[in-house]
């Protein structure tokens, strides 16, 4: 067998996998986890597989709109297949490869959709995401901040935080304007790399202009974006109730989200770690009381406008359960949609990135 960078890649992104949930199972106790999940309730990890379900359902549905702007279409039972396919890829590779796969899916199964066209849809997407999940976490921390009291250290933490958020945000919005001049440095890089960034850069903009001509079709995709990622930060809520801990909404709702933004760009496969650290600390701030009882007695909270603060161990293993009953849910749809998509890396390919920057760039 060959050996080429790619695999070398994939080899060193499993180790460090590895690794790093060894790190996990050691920080948390192995002793913790255990209980933890010989503790859960079903009831709840049931309707987080709903409300986790329908959350596709929407994102179908705005996938489907966005293809629409390009004047292609496509249903939204097989959309939801090129989800479960990406999201599983995700969840087992570095780098959001998933979104490559959804790329080729789309332009696979739209014979008269091009490369360009197929990646414009998927930019458009992503865009959307990042400003929904940026305007509900900046929603949370302002009813956290009415509601609970937070000491001043974990409050500077949060508006640094929140301060890098939008920076990054800037960074985008100036990347979708003057995207194909700030990439050019990375030609000197890799031209394959550069060939990548330029084919997204150019699709978003080309999937925006369409959608500005189509203002109710922008209108939807906008107002989908907004409860995709609520509902989607409820995982944390269902989680940790199916456990016994009632802990403030606001506060799983902000954890989940953070935690969303930590994989954006995920050196490692799904983002572990800087996941589970990410949520972890925001979970801590959940206010509790004690029960005597048990190796969890420090665990029922009330929200009383004050806070004590659950363990970061607490916080962390809360966040890994998260982690493998989403890893779990994303490999039984996700693996059954690749077989059946069939997917393929053919659009990795450095002669269709070539000609589809060409096109584009003369359009």
């Amino acid at each position: 067998m060959k050996i080429t960078k790619w695999l070398i890649i994939r080899i060193i992104a499993v180790i460090a996998t590895a690794i790093v949930l060894v790190f996990l199972i050691q920080y948390i106790g192995l002793d913790l986890i255990l209980y933890l999940i010989k503790n859960l309730n079903l009831y709840w990890i049931m309707v987080f597989v709903g409300v986790y379900t329908f959350t596709f359902v929407l994102r179908a549905v705005r996938w489907v709109s966005i293809v629409k702007a390009t004047d292609h279409n496509i249903s939204v039972p097989y959309t939801i297949t090129m989800l479960w396919s990406g999201w599983f890829v995700n969840e087992v590779t570095p780098a959001k490869i998933g979104d490559f796969v959804r790329i080729y899916l789309l332009y696979d199964k739209e014979k008269e959709m091009s490369l360009g066209e197929s990646t414009s849809t998927v930019a458009v997407e992503r865009i959307f995401d990042i400003f929904a999940m940026v305007l509900l976490a900046s929603i949370l921390f302002g009813l956290i901040t009415l509601n609970i009291s937070i000491p001043e250290e974990f409050r500077n933490i949060i508006l640094i935080a929140f301060i890098f958020g939008f920076v990054l945000l800037g960074f985008i919005i100036a990347f979708i304007f003057y995207g194909e001049r700030m990439i050019g440095f990375t030609k000197r890089v890799s031209t394959r790399l550069y060939e990548k960034l330029a084919l997204f850069v150019i699709g978003f903009n080309s999937g925006m202009s369409r959608l500005y001509r189509k203002p109710k079709m922008l209108a939807i995709v906008a107002l989908i974006s907004i409860p995709i990622w609520l509902l989607d930060a409820t995982s944390i809520v269902f989680i940790t109730r199916s456990i016994g801990f009632f802990l403030p909404i606001e506060i799983c709702l902000l954890a989940a989200i953070i935690g969303f933004f930590s994989k954006l760009l995920p050196l490692l496969p799904g983002g572990f770690l800087i996941y589970e650290f990410s949520v972890g600390f925001i979970l801590s701030m959940a206010g509790t009381f004690s029960l005597s009882a048990g190796p969890l007695s420090f665990a029922f909270p009330l929200n009383l406008g004050f806070a004590l603060f659950l363990p970061l161990t607490l916080g962390v293993a809360f966040a890994l359960l998260d982690h493998i009953v989403r890893f779990a849910y994303c490999s039984v749809t996700g693996i059954p949609s690749i077989i059946y998509n069939g997917v393929g890396m053919k659009f990795l390919s450095r002669k269709q990135a070539k000609a589809e920057i060409s096109d584009q760039t003369k359009t």
